[in-house]
């Protein structure tokens, strides 16, 4: 989950002489882009911390026994889930892949100890977990001038407001031309991200792309009201998907005709989860 536009604070432009604290998040995403052919030349920066966790993980993963199973929990009940012998290894490959991208497109920076933050962990527990070493440090290095920290986790913002905060929806915007950037929206939408801007055309690929289609009802969240905060925006973008679906898409008309009611039902319920902030309107 992307973190919402709203939450960015940091002035900056594609000139600026800014670097950017990358949290794990939005090291993910980025190099997800760079495996699209998306490369962003702008001074990327990480604490050592964040490589520390990546290189854990990979030897607990490596290392340790490893249950094929995990119970899902959901309204329906309770459900076992058992993982194919591949998963593991595609698990180590994906994290050692992005580490060597850490490594190769990011400088790593060493935090000093004697630092504000630290107090505010040790008054939750004595003990900082590696997760709140790594919080820790990235939330220091985004003090330092200059710096802008690159992060998509929300409780980083419950947490504490950095001087500056941007997210991969606003570096995209800034940093690419027209062309990569919707480039970029695709790949994210493809990878199950929710929280940055997709048009009609992403929709109508997902959803008639026989690879990606499972993923649909996910990407369309990208423009429910209560995440785009415009619902102009979002009729818009849906109706003119709508207008794709009749008059390029070869299906049939019961198709079409199940498409659009579920497509307008799940915009009516998005709706009323935003109709807090619509004055005057009531559904």
């Amino acid at each position: 989950r992307a973190l919402p536009d709203a939450l960015c604070t940091a002035a900056y432009s594609k000139e600026s002489n800014s670097q950017f604290v990358v949290d794990f998040p939005s090291a993910i995403m980025l190099y997800e882009l760079d495996r699209a052919g998306i490369q962003i030349q702008q001074n990327f920066v990480v604490s050592t911390k964040l490589i520390s966790i990546l290189e854990n993980e990979i030897d607990r993963l490596m290392t340790q026994p490893q249950s094929k199973m995990v119970l899902r929990i959901s309204q329906a009940g309770t459900s076992p889930h058992v993982y194919d012998d591949g998963f593991i290894p595609r698990r180590v490959q994906a994290l050692e892949n992005i580490l060597q991208w850490v490594k190769e497109k990011c400088r790593t920076i060493i935090v000093p100890k004697k630092l504000e933050f630290r107090s505010f962990f040790e008054q939750k527990t004595k003990r900082l977990s590696e997760y709140q070493h790594y919080l820790f440090h990235t939330l220091v290095l985004a003090t330092i001038e200059n710096n802008i920290l690159l992060s998509e986790d929300s409780f980083v913002r419950k947490m504490i407001s950095p001087p500056g905060l941007t997210n991969i929806n606003q570096l995209l915007k800034r940093m690419l031309n027209p062309e990569d950037l919707k480039k970029a929206r695709r790949v994210l939408a493809q990878n199950k991200v929710v929280g940055i801007t997709i048009d009609e055309d992403i929709l109508y690929d997902i959803y008639f792309d026989s690879k990606y289609r499972g993923i649909f009802w996910l990407a369309l969240i990208n423009v429910r009201p209560d995440i785009t905060c415009d619902v102009g925006y979002s009729l818009e973008t849906i109706l003119k998907f709508l207008k794709r679906v009749y008059v390029e898409a070869i299906i049939s008309d019961a198709e079409r005709a199940r498409i659009t009611t579920e497509v307008f039902k799940y915009f009516l319920q998005s709706l009323i989860v935003y109709q807090p902030t619509l004055p005057g309107i009531r559904l």
